[in-house]
């Protein structure tokens, strides 16, 4: 019996058309690398030849090539940029009591500033992501990690609560951008069934930053004062920022060949080849402009969560992770400090956060099984996908 044909959604209909346009676009353009478009206009000078830049298997220029040192060194540096951006989150509670004390506020006050910075985390994030895929990763890194450093001085000089609430939830909004950012220069740098290692190192610096924030500022607000907290994490996020600024290159493909195809554009002006004003890169016609990136990142995140059920799900684990992680940092000083729980200084009960540390870490040593049963299955899938009747169909 005949299956009935089914009618395509108008949606689906135009996601065809655009894919269908932008396929015979790339059909009637020559796609061809640096060097071979180059040679091309120059053989054809009084032609606007339509040539697509792309990249050729060995180019330099194309992260995935670079050597395992760079790639190492690039994705232990963004991760570790989780680590600070929470310890610029955590490490305001050593300094609570000082804050409290100094300004005449209550408990809850100081809760509320570590509460702004996690909801700037929240917010920030989806600001950045549409500005990393128009811009690129490196300017969005430079620029929102510049922001978290120079709010730590108001912070340290902060003259009233109200100067702290509102930079702590900028400050939370800039460093929100490690959480859009270092996934994706991860993928940038390595193929697929290559990123495990480097994954399983961003993951255990976004669940080892938490907890070791009041381990890192506990002794710091103890015998310097709670100011002390911010003008030290100044001087760090400053160092970070600078090493930041001269090390780390551009990884987005897409922004490193729209400089390629720019600099290409320009040597072909030079010589007066007509190429110059047809050539572009591979990916233009994918290109969206920025206010449809905004549009994108304000909605899908929450399409998905309402359609998506592991989507669903594994945020409602995550933000009971996070939750319970940061609700820590006001309960563990209730439990061990005095004067209603242990006699703990504010050292040492930044010291009870080592405990919170060791389960990422186990997670991380055990990664290798994870990755040998991921890259198994990956293989039976896409063996299972080759042998597959309707594969064959297609062949």
């Amino acid at each position: 019996m005949a299956s009935p044909e089914v009618e395509p959604h108008l949606g689906e209909t135009r996601d065809i058309e655009k894919v269908s346009d932008a396929f015979q676009e790339s059909a009637s353009s020559l796609v061809m690398n640096e060097e071979q478009a180059f040679a091309k206009a120059r053989a054809n000078p009084n032609e606007a030849l339509p040539i697509l830049v792309t990249y050729s298997s060995d180019d330099h220029d194309n992260p995935r090539n670079w050597s395992k040192l760079r790639k190492w060194y690039i994705s232990i540096f963004v991760s570790m940029l989780n680590v600070f951006t929470c310890w610029c989150a955590g490490s305001i509670s050593s300094g609570a009591t000082g804050i409290q004390e100094e300004f005449g506020v209550s408990s809850e006050i100081t809760t509320l500033a570590l509460s702004l910075y996690v909801l700037g985390y929240a917010i920030g994030p989806v600001m950045l992501a549409p500005l990393s895929e128009y811009f690129g990763r490196q300017p969005v890194y430079v620029v929102s990690w510049f922001l978290l450093f120079i709010f730590q001085l108001p912070l340290a000089l902060a003259p009233n609560i109200g100067t702290i609430l509102v930079c702590r939830f900028i400050a939370g909004c800039a460093g929100g951008a490690p959480l859009t950012n270092t996934g994706g220069s991860i993928s940038d740098l390595w193929e697929r069934n290559e990123s495990g290692a480097a994954m399983a190192v961003y993951g255990l610096s976004s669940t080892f930053g938490p907890p070791t924030a009041l381990v890192m500022s506990g002794y710091i607000g103890l015998n310097l004062g709670w100011r002390w907290i911010f003008w030290i994490l100044m001087a760090i996020s400053g160092g970070v920022w600078l090493v930041l600024v001269f090390t780390i290159p551009e990884t987005r493909h897409t922004a490193i060949l729209q400089k390629k195809v720019a600099r290409l554009r320009k040597q072909m002006k030079k010589e007066n080849l007509a190429t110059a004003d047809s050539i572009d890169d591979i990916h233009a016609h994918e290109r969206k402009g920025l206010h449809q990136l905004f549009a994108i990142t304000l909605t899908r995140p929450i399409r998905f969560l309402f359609s998506e059920p592991i989507t669903t799900f594994s945020a409602i684990y995550n933000g009971f992770l996070y939750g319970l992680v940061y609700l820590f940092n006001e309960a563990f000083p209730l439990v061990f400090g005095a004067p209603k729980g242990h006699p703990f200084n504010v050292g040492q009960q930044g010291l009870c956060f080592l405990g919170m540390a060791i389960g990422p870490v186990v997670a991380f040593c055990l990664y290798p099984l994870q990755e040998r049963y991921y890259l198994r299955r990956v293989a039976e899938n896409d063996k299972s996908q080759l042998v597959s009747p309707a594969n064959a169909r297609q062949r």
